[in-house]
């Protein structure tokens, strides 16, 4: 079946470019069916990736968007625009079609159809499926895992690092001056990225091992040759999990503090808030997760979870939802 499907996804400089990624790794699972992707005007950063693949429309306003809903006529909508209201909902429930949200905790998520978050771990609604169970992972965190263990350490704090976490993590490393092999992943949107590579160049004149990696595709590569990752309490975290590589992981907003991955499985050490750590915090998990055994314990944790599978549950969840309505009409 030729299914028409309509995908709202927001991204911005304060909640960076995760829910792009999400999108663009569960639309090819799709694409046997007519798609369209919209963003709301000032929620359109990524909207570049988007147009590569996909036929994508900016809205201005509810009432543009609904408009362009009614033009469409979609037969599944997909939301990944983070809580929703319920008058945004209402709009949207009608004409026997799929509604399927993703990280929604608002008001607006218990009239869905299906709601995925992946990043919570809590008891809701039986249209809710929490976990890392329901994590989409992009492809190329999903190839076959390299033989032998790396001995570099990775630092991404996604594509935007509003916080400027990078910067932290840098200045915390150049006080221990580590003998390994350091890559800094710069996003597509760091504001301030001229500071990180200066900081990195600083690091080089002091006779550390340290190269940074601009606007990459490619992360999966620099994160398979990692003994550990330092990253955001994002999606980023799913990704690096599924090569089976520990984490340090640091909450660049109250949100990612919510997110109970790291906090329920032993697979790194998490810091908490930004707001709330200092320097040496990072610098004693660092000092930690260089310890073979500690990083032995969190790898043996993540091989239990099988991250790389989860984006089928989503898919199946989805397909089989759609026909089980279709059914009933």
């Amino acid at each position: 079946m030729n299914r028409r499907i309509l995908v709202n996804v927001a991204a911005n400089n304060r909640i960076g470019l995760g829910h792009v990624y999400n999108i663009l790794t569960i639309l090819p699972h799709f694409q046997h069916d007519q798609i369209l992707v919209v963003m709301e005007e000032d929620n359109s950063l990524g909207c570049n990736k988007l147009q590569e693949k996909y036929d994508v429309q900016l809205f201005s306003d509810i009432d543009d968007f609904i408009g362009i809903v009614d033009d469409f006529t979609p037969d599944i909508i997909i939301n990944d625009i983070l809580n929703t209201k319920r008058s945004y909902m209402i709009r949207l429930i009608q004409d026997g079609r799929l509604v399927v949200n993703f990280e929604d905790l608002g008001p607006g998520a218990k009239l869905a159809d299906l709601v995925f978050n992946a990043i919570y771990w809590q008891s809701g609604p039986s249209n809710t499926f929490y976990g890392e169970k329901y994590a989409c992972v992009r492809d190329e965190f999903r190839r076959p895992l390299p033989e032998c263990p790396g001995n570099s350490v990775v630092i991404t704090f996604g594509g935007v690092d509003p916080q400027r976490l990078t910067l932290r993590v840098l200045h915390a490393l150049q006080r221990r001056r580590p003998e390994y092999q350091l890559f800094v992943i710069i996003g597509d949107a760091f504001a301030h990225a001229d500071r990180v590579l200066e900081a990195v160049q600083n690091m080089k004149n002091d006779g550390i091992r340290v190269d940074a990696v601009v606007k990459t595709d490619a992360i999966a590569d620099y994160v398979d040759q990692a003994m550990f990752a330092i990253t955001a309490n994002g999606r980023t975290v799913f990704e690096v999990a599924a090569r089976l590589i520990p984490t340090i992981t640091i909450s660049a907003n109250t949100r990612e503090e919510e997110h109970m991955f790291p906090k329920r499985r032993r697979v790194g050490h998490h810091l908490g808030l930004y707001s709330k750590i200092k320097e040496q915090d990072i610098l004693r998990a660092v000092t930690k997760m260089e310890l073979v055994e500690n990083r032995q314990a969190c790898i043996k944790e993540l091989e239990k979870v099988r991250i790389r599978d989860s984006v089928y549950n989503v898919i199946r969840l989805i397909n089989e939802k759609f026909y089980c309505l279709n059914n009933q009409l």
